[in-house]
């Protein structure tokens, strides 16, 4: 079981690392479409990368809530275990 939480700890760190990739990433290229002047590409870009962001960073909360209750799970077939003897 504790493979299985640190890999869910390991894809809750990456949610959140890739969610601040995408957000600096889609800053830059609003930034650069914002130079050649088009406003609504520069909104697309925007809007679209920072909803990515967003969708990862939820994703990340989710995951760190299953790796929470994952834990409790196994704390409690522990004391299930340690009560059957």
């Amino acid at each position: 079981m504790e493979t299985t939480l640190s890999r869910t700890a390991v894809a809750a760190r990456s949610a959140t690392l890739m969610a601040y990739v995408v957000a600096i990433v889609g800053a830059g290229a609003a930034t650069l479409t914002l130079r050649d002047g088009a406003i609504a590409d520069t909104v697309l870009v925007l809007a679209t990368t920072l909803g990515v962001a967003a969708l990862l960073a939820a994703t990340s909360t989710l995951l760190r809530g299953l790796r929470d209750v994952e834990r409790r799970l196994t704390r409690i077939e522990d004391d299930l275990g340690s009560a059957a003897r």
